[in-house]
């Protein structure tokens, strides 16, 4: 059946498949190629729309703010369980090149203290 759009109820998610064009499907797929759940357009994106969307990679979804204990990465709209990989320090849920609100760099942690 061809459908305008995906249903709601429950949650499923437009899959724009190669050769077989439009798909609705409950998860997106993560092989061969990563997909997230985008639940303000309905889609499945390789990559959230930035600056305000994150990959979740722990619930593959799109998100404004990234789950308890990981950090905002913007360099790669990704969110990190730290933030080293790019020589950055985590803070209130965001890696930052320098800490805000006069704190001081970790250089063991990645953490501003």
């Amino acid at each position: 059946l061809c459908v305008p759009e995906c249903p709601s109820d429950p949650d499923y998610y437009a899959f724009n498949h190669s050769t077989l064009k439009g798909l609705c499907l409950l998860f997106c797929p993560v092989s061969p190629t990563v997909y997230y759940r985008h639940n303000v357009t309905r889609e499945c994106l390789t990559d959230c729309p930035g600056p305000l969307y994150f990959r979740d990679v722990i619930n593959m979804l799109c998100v404004t703010e990234c789950p308890p204990y990981y950090y905002a990465e913007t360099i790669n709209q990704i969110c990190v369980l730290n933030c080293s990989s790019n020589n950055k320090y985590g803070f209130n849920g965001t890696c930052y090149d320098i800490c805000p609100n006069n704190l001081n760099a970790d250089p063991t942690t990645f953490l501003c203290v």
